[in-house]
């Protein structure tokens, strides 16, 4: 026994193939920081304080008229695109698996896009810093960064069918479709927002979208972005954190189904129809 613990244990090397996983996985996570800490600071600063300010305006007014609509909309913008927005691209680039496009400058090219976009939207609707010139430049730097993004989820390929150790092409799971169906609104909204933006930049005296236009690019955003996003994370995360019974794939299905008809319906202001869609879609929820 004594001649057993006196030999000295073996040293554990590190092969060049590990240390590059662990550079990646590192650099990953660094860049998952960087995304969470821009989304904080919209959420914080231009989301909150301007929210706050938003509340003593209506307050010291006793109502909306002294209050601008570019600014309740910058701050509603921030709010969304900001942080959340912010959230999903950051998450999303880090559950990607290991390529060439994310171990190269995409990330951080699409990270820089986005946040400049981002403080450029905020300084031209909440300040009107020369906002016919940055409003259209922070719509198109938001809508190249989702394209970076979509390009490099492209990258990351199923399985093909037949192979030896697999036997079937796995399908997608009913929570991801969700979410991915969230993220096809997400970029729907970006495209409005650049279209928008460069004719308001033309013709617009303000850069605040119109009242009407703006109640129908809300129920996009609401209900045909976060309102998904939250089911279907909520369908892959909340069974394992609480315990509950998972969620039935085609219950999700079918509220998702009704959820995008309730949509196409709200952008449409036909309203009374779609209360109660959103209605049933709800319902098929736990």
């Amino acid at each position: 026994m004594s001649a057993i613990l006196a030999e000295p244990l073996p040293i554990l090397t590190e092969t060049p193939d590990h240390r590059a996983m662990i550079a990646v996985e590192r650099r990953k996570s660094i860049l998952l920081r960087l995304w969470i800490v821009t989304g904080l600071f919209f959420m914080v600063l231009p989301g909150t304080v301007l929210g706050f300010t938003n509340l003593l305006a209506i307050s010291a007014h006793h109502g909306l008229a002294g209050l601008s609509a570019a600014w309740i909309q910058a701050h509603g913008f921030s709010q969304v695109f900001g942080w959340i927005g912010s959230f999903v691209l950051g998450i999303g680039f880090y559950s990607q698996p290991h390529t060439r496009t994310n171990r190269g400058r995409l990330p951080i090219t699409c990270w820089s896009l986005w946040t400049m976009g981002l403080t450029l939207h905020w300084l031209a609707a909440g300040y009107l810093w020369r906002w016919r010139v940055t409003l259209p430049i922070s719509g198109a730097l938001q809508f190249a960064a989702i394209l970076l993004f979509l390009y490099a989820a492209r990258q990351h390929k199923l399985p093909e069918a037949g192979s030896a150790t697999i036997r079937k092409r796995p399908g997608i799971e009913p929570w991801m479709q969700t979410v991915l169906v969230s993220n096809a609104a997400l970029v729907v909204a970006l495209v409005i927002n650049l279209v928008v933006s460069i004719r308001l930049a033309i013709e617009g005296a303000a850069p605040a979208i119109p009242r009407r236009f703006d109640q129908s690019f809300l129920v996009l955003i609401g209900w045909g972005f976060l309102a998904p996003l939250v089911w279907g994370l909520s369908a892959r995360w909340l069974p394992v954190f609480l315990g509950v019974a998972p969620l039935r794939g085609r219950l999700l299905q079918m509220a998702v189904g009704l959820d995008l008809l309730a949509v196409a319906l709200g952008m449409a202001r036909y309203t009374i129809l779609m209360a109660p869609l959103l209605a049933a879609a709800l319902f098929w929820l736990p």
